[in-house]
């Protein structure tokens, strides 16, 4: 009986520390009741609402142990005109985490409780838009009282379409608002706690000037993770995007929605230099303009002088010239569909990101006002009509441009610091793979050979040049240690003539092997995620057996195939080999196929 009671005692404190609310799940009321006489036991809280008002009387027994009687629930079921301050009880939750996600209107209600839970280290608030809540404002979120009320956060994720940022001076009575500017101390630029936030574009809407007395305060934030926006947010204003180069300690930024980020400050280039570095570019020669219009020969000047002031930019930024880092301590990088990263950004980050292990880019953003983007706020600029046409003339020499296969390139030959790089929806030119070696095919040795351990990336070559591709799976075979391999279908159906790398022996497959030491990746190579142009194989059942055999620790391997070669009648002729029983009793145990 004395080791039961023990043994119970450290088991409900255990079992009762992390409890997971659910509204919609048939137990959600028990769970309460069970909850509601060990609430003192409680360090983290997941809860998950959706009904709105009921949940108020529950978040205050359970996270505050108060109850409030039913003179006191009418008279704060009201909307106050300053947050209402609860008493505590004895038996309050000592709360270190909260997660809250449901779609409570009465949010003034909530946020009384909320700010009363002041020891929490990790807050994550999701707000989802309703019937009942259709066409509020939102949720107004005051950061500054955030990081004043909460001394001890390390963690704060704030998303859903119904959030908004509103400065602290915006929300509350004149009193109440001096108080809490008081104790934020954003003038005093006291740096908070916080290392880790979530957020989505539109939390922030388009007071990106008042948000940056929040982001000064975030010194020691170590990681930011931007969520998909779930509504427009507004056409973002000009200057330095988010103002995150208050943010020295950034180590992970990860953006899966908009957003408009630069990693180096790029200095603005003087209009009095301007006329002095175009001049550089020199004008077309007499056999160039024969049979052209003077617009045309304008057009033709002005691309050279693009083109030339581009190619002295690229110069200094590979010589590590003209770019002051925002976080230089970032070791990943990780921008989904629509990011806006930019060629030079990209440069910079592979010759002056020593800590950069891990990048991931998908589809760059064609919106335009992202690349219309331009810092005039450090040189006192504001967009007006007397001084457009000196910034538009200014944008031309250090307007942030869309990074090419070129730039990309560039940027591998340098980046010696990569263990995962991933590509994905962008395709490598094999020209751009080549240097001059007295016309000789040569590519240029990639600075990570070394280090990477995961790469993902295509390749644009031509269907009928097997040497080239062959090429290609040579200098592949030069990473000593990757162990992880893929090649995403990245070319457009109006490609005729192109693919991407071929694995088989006619194009040169097995040059995997014949890199350093002769073994190339053999002794590495755990998985291939998928090979584009598998389609173009015709021995199946061979290639997949030799990938086998050459690579003994290849657990996974993936087969793309177009669509109509998958399915129906043909499905057997392509994909019939893998009931082989030498097939199926190799040592690769996950075989699949990408449409």
């Amino acid at each position: 009986m004395i080791v039961s009671r023990l043994w119970y005692a450290e088991a409900e404190a255990r079992l009762y520390s992390a409890v997971q609310f659910d509204s919609l799940h048939k137990h959600y009321e028990g769970l309460i009741a069970a909850v509601t006489v060990r609430k003192h036991h409680i360090r983290r809280v997941a809860w998950s609402h959706i009904g709105g008002e009921t949940a108020v009387p529950e978040l205050l027994d359970i996270l505050l142990d108060y109850r409030p009687d039913e003179h006191e629930a009418e008279m704060t079921g009201q909307p106050p005109t300053l947050p209402v301050v609860f008493p505590l009880g004895p038996n309050r939750p000592a709360l270190t985490h909260l997660s809250y996600h449901g779609n409570n209107p009465s949010w003034q209600f909530f946020d009384s409780v909320l700010f009363s839970l002041m020891s929490l280290v990790s807050l994550d608030l999701l707000f989802y838009q309703t019937a009942r809540a259709k066409g509020a404002e939102g949720y107004h979120m005051d950061m500054g009282r955030i990081l004043a009320t909460f001394p001890h956060l390390k963690h704060l994720g704030i998303t859903g379409w119904i959030a908004r940022y509103v400065p602290p001076t915006t929300t509350l009575s004149e009193d109440y608002r001096g108080s809490i500017h008081a104790m934020s101390q954003e003038e005093s630029g006291e740096q908070c706690r916080l290392e880790s936030f979530t957020f989505y574009p539109g939390l922030m809407g388009k007071n990106g000037r008042d948000a940056s007395l929040f982001f000064r305060r975030l010194g020691n934030l170590k990681k930011i993770f931007v969520l998909p926006h779930m509504s427009n947010f507004g056409v973002p204003e000009l200057g330095r995007p988010w103002n995150l180069d208050f943010c020295p300690k950034l180590e992970s930024i990860e953006a899966r929605g908009s957003l408009a980020l630069w990693i180096f400050d790029l200095p603005i280039v003087p209009y009095y230099k301007m006329f002095h570095l175009t001049s550089l570019a020199g004008e077309p020669s007499p056999q160039d303009i024969e049979g052209m219009s003077d617009v045309q020969v304008q057009e033709m000047t002005k691309k050279r002088q693009i083109q030339r002031l581009q190619d002295q930019e690229v110069g200094e930024l590979l010589e590590g010239k003209g770019a002051d880092p925002f976080f230089p301590q970032l070791q990943s990088l990780i921008l989904g569909q629509d990011h806006c990263l930019s060629a030079q950004d990209l440069i910079s980050l592979g010759v002056q990101a020593r800590f950069l292990t891990d990048l991931e880019i998908q589809v760059s953003s064609d919106y335009n006002v992202y690349w219309e983007m331009y810092d005039l706020d450090a040189a006192g600029f504001h967009p007006t009509a007397a001084n457009y046409s000196l910034i538009d003339k200014m944008k031309q020499l250090r307007i942030r441009r869309q990074f090419t296969s070129r730039d990309l390139m560039l940027f591998l030959q340098v980046c010696s610091s990569l263990v995962r790089f991933s590509m994905t929806k962008h395709s490598i030119l094999f020209e751009d793979l080549l240097v001059d070696n007295n016309d000789k095919a040569v590519i240029q040795p990639w600075a990570c050979e070394g280090t990477l351990e995961s790469l993902t990336i295509g390749f644009d070559l031509l269907a009928n040049q097997p040497k080239d591709h062959a090429l290609v799976w040579s200098h592949l075979g030069r990473f000593k240690k990757l162990r992880s391999l893929s090649f995403p279908h990245t070319l457009p159906p109006s490609k005729k003539g192109r693919s991407g790398l071929v694995p088989c022996p006619v194009y040169g497959v097995e040059s995997l092997l014949t890199g350093r030491g002769g073994r190339g990746m053999s002794a590495t190579l755990e998985e291939i995620g998928c090979l584009s142009s598998w389609w173009k194989v015709n021995n199946r059942r061979e290639m997949v057996l030799w990938f086998a055999e050459s690579f003994p620790k290849l657990r996974v391997l993936g087969l793309e195939y177009h669509q109509e070669y998958v399915r129906g009648a043909k499905q057997s002729r392509y994909t019939g080999f893998l009931k082989d029983k030498e097939v199926m009793s190799c040592s690769i145990s996950r075989i699949f196929f990408k449409s």
